[in-house]
């Protein structure tokens, strides 16, 4: 959503962008609500960790004519400038209706997977679903768990539940992180092949549903999209006083074998033109860069000039008194360095960070907040500004780079190598591998 926002930002110049991340802690979101009010803002985003407690301080600001859009997540009230996000109601029933059709009148053992207990989305995900199972006596809903969108409190508490359930026949998940810890707890078990799972989010690029589907580790997903561009557009019409709607809900589509391989294709595509479009944004920044010390190095010259000239005239002066002197003028200077030693002692101690940490499949943006003491914005402008890339795309650069180095020189197993860089798959990191490199690692081996 973050990338989508920063993205769609370059086409809106006047705009300035704060980003607060409260880190899954409602207590600590409204707070930072307090905090933006208080400061001035002109337009809030808000995405609610919790729907209840956040409902007070979106009707607060909405009363102080402060405009305020609710991005994926709603709110216990309808006092809001705007909404956008997916209908997650109709994404529960579509899940249990493809549940449905695909059990074709069997009985079939169900075990759901919440999200947050207090989210909206978690709360309407579980509602359509139920809608459409209460229907087929065939669907029977043995046991649900609490995800809280983690894959980590999936390990944890599916293990008991499914032993308990091994004649289980379907996972339905709310978001495809869960779904995935659910497909690692199956595999565990030996009841990978057994169990059907299903997701929600269907997000592109190597660690995504999409992929997921295709490497057959979930046998479906629903696209929910993140709604990162629609949201600046929309704030920019509020801001600029140009007509909109109030609810702005964004499609959503099954995504299962039958048409996963196209939407990659398709993602992968849209992936690389963004790519690109940062590249030349990279291009276009280097270039001003260079403008600017082409320019500071012409101030500095013109001053070694006139210093050299005024110089020859005062020792003149000393020569010869009757020369007539006067007050040269003031000029100032002011040059930048390309990279101060502060963001270089960043930079070092982020690559530092990546690399202590490449092996752990699990390490994020949330750990390097934590390891750095930076917020995620700070720490995604940084990388982006000395760097060039988005903190994923730097992170998955440095595994497959590795990945490379353990080719050239160990004899490890390609599965070996796919564990040792911090992937949860092999098939994720061939596919990622070949998304690089064009072959995948086990050609790559053969070519060296």
């Amino acid at each position: 959503m973050h990338e989508e926002i920063y993205s769609e930002l370059r086409l809106y110049p006047n705009l300035e962008l704060i980003i607060k991340d409260a880190n899954n802690d409602s207590e600590l979101q409204k707070q930072q609500i307090q905090e933006l009010i208080a400061s001035g803002v002109d337009l809030l985003i808000v995405s609610p960790n919790e729907a209840e407690p956040l409902t007070p301080l979106v009707e607060e600001a909405y009363y102080k004519n402060l405009a305020v859009i609710i991005l994926d997540r709603k709110t216990k009230s309808e006092l809001y400038t705007a909404y956008i996000g997916a209908d997650n109601f109709e994404i529960g029933k579509a899940a249990g209706q493809y549940i449905a059709n695909q059990a074709l009148g069997k009985e079939t053992k169900i075990i759901e997977i919440f999200g947050l207990r207090g989210s909206s989305p978690a709360m309407n995900r579980n509602l359509g679903f139920e809608h459409i199972i209460q229907q087929y006596p065939n669907l029977d809903l043995v046991a649900t768990i609490n995800g809280n969108w983690e894959k980590e409190d999936v390990l944890t508490n599916l293990p008991d539940v499914l032993k308990q359930h091994q004649d289980t026949k379907v996972i339905y998940a709310h978001n495809d992180r869960m779904a995935l810890g659910a497909y690692q707890v199956c595999e565990q078990l030996g009841l990978k092949d057994s169990i059907s799972i299903i997701g929600i989010d269907g997000l592109a690029g190597p660690n995504g549903g999409i992929a997921y589907v295709a490497d057959g580790l979930l046998n479906a997903t629903f696209l929910y999209p993140t709604g990162g561009e629609a949201a600046v557009r929309l704030a920019a019409k509020i801001l600029n006083n140009e007509p909109f709607e109030k609810e702005n809900i964004l499609p959503t589509t099954l995504i299962n074998a039958n048409n996963v391989h196209v939407l990659r294709a398709q993602t992968d595509r849209i992936l690389n033109q963004q790519q690109h479009l940062e590249q030349q944004s990279r291009t276009l920044a280097n270039y001003r860069f260079q403008r600017n010390v082409l320019l500071g190095v012409s101030v500095l010259l013109s001053l070694l000039l006139f210093w050299s000239v005024f110089n020859r005239r005062s020792q003149k002066q000393r020569l010869d008194p009757k020369i007539e002197t006067s007050t040269p003028p003031r000029v100032s200077s002011n040059t930048k360095q390309a990279i101060q030693p502060a963001e270089q002692s960043f930079i070092e101690q982020f690559k530092q960070s990546i690399k202590d940490n490449l092996s752990n499949p699990e390490f994020g943006v949330k750990d390097l907040c934590r390891e750095l003491g930076l917020s995620r914005a700070q720490i995604y402008r940084k990388v982006k500004s000395e760097l060039g890339y988005s903190v994923g795309d730097y992170l998955q650069k440095a595994r497959l780079e590795t990945a490379v180095k353990l080719l050239k020189t160990t004899d490890l197993s390609i599965s070996d190598i796919a564990y040792q860089v911090g992937y949860n798959s092999p098939s994720y990191f061939s596919t990622a591998f070949k998304t690089k490199y064009d072959c995948s690692p086990s050609d790559y081996r053969k070519k060296l």
